[in-house]
């Protein structure tokens, strides 16, 4: 496998899917944001997304295809830091990066929906702690 252009830094994601003899073999579908700086992978109910470059992602926003239940890993995020989630521009979830820099979380939608998400430089829950 080789890259269409070479580069400093070259993305490769492969979906490795072990099943049973007979099972259909799940669709796989490529994400990428429009304004670049995020792809991933949705298999059935699950997406993971991944810094377009090595530099840890601050905000981006991707679509989702698809009605239904979805989880959701964003990955190269700032570790501990807090982010705000938000589906048609309407926030679900504050959630802080782990250590390794992902955040999980679920959502339902009942068609396509736009999700985008960006570090929060003041934590909602921080402003109330300080006098």
């Amino acid at each position: 496998m080789s890259p269409q252009r070479a580069s400093r830094f070259d993305n490769f994601l492969h979906v490795l899917h072990p099943r049973m003899r007979g099972e259909q073999t799940p669709d796989v579908e490529l994400i990428e944001a429009a304004a670049g700086k995020v792809w991933g992978v949705k298999v059935r109910d699950r997406l993971v997304l991944f810094a377009e470059g090595p530099e840890p992602i601050r905000s981006a926003s991707y679509e989702v295809r698809g009605a239904g239940r979805h989880r959701h890993l964003l990955c190269n995020l700032i570790p501990g830091l807090e982010y705000v989630v938000k589906k048609d521009a309407q926030q679900v979830l504050v959630g802080t990066a782990s250590e390794q820099g992902t955040l999980p979380f679920e959502s339902s939608v009942e068609e396509d929906a736009l999700f985008s998400f960006t570090f929060s430089p003041d934590p909602p829950h921080s402003a109330s702690s300080h006098p």
